[in-house]
């Protein structure tokens, strides 16, 4: 058991196969996480933080663990593409936002930020 009941509960849910949240979810916040360089208001919501352990888990990026490059491509990468491409404009952003109570996310530059990220091991999953 962590620190963290939302993560436990949806550790046990994936477990006997009924995920709360879908890869299609949980790619698309890595992918704001991950463009938006962590702003504040991701540090400071609880909430949300706990969803991003949880996509941390699913998608094997903790620490010592080889990344899922086959969920990593279906999942996040098109949610990367998609933000990086339409930026604020995206269907999904906006409802995502909303759901964890995040303001100012609409300052934010995706494209600024996208060139630069990289994750390990990913290159050979194109």
């Amino acid at each position: 058991m962590s620190a963290d009941p939302l993560a436990d509960l949806s550790e046990m849910f994936d477990k006997i196969g009924h995920p709360i949240y879908s890869d299609e979810f949980l790619g698309r916040v890595l992918a704001w996480a991950c463009l938006s360089g962590f702003c504040e208001p991701c540090v400071l919501n609880h909430a949300l933080n706990s969803v991003i352990l949880i996509a941390a888990r699913r998608f094997a990026l903790e620490g010592g663990r080889v990344p899922d490059t086959e969920k990593m491509s279906r999942y996040w990468r098109p949610a990367m593409a998609e933000l990086t491409e339409q930026g604020v404009k995206t269907q999904w952003l906006k409802p995502l936002m909303d759901r964890y109570k995040i303001t100012g996310w609409e300052k934010l530059n995706y494209k600024e930020w996208a060139p630069e990220f990289k994750l390990p091991g990913l290159e050979t999953a194109r």
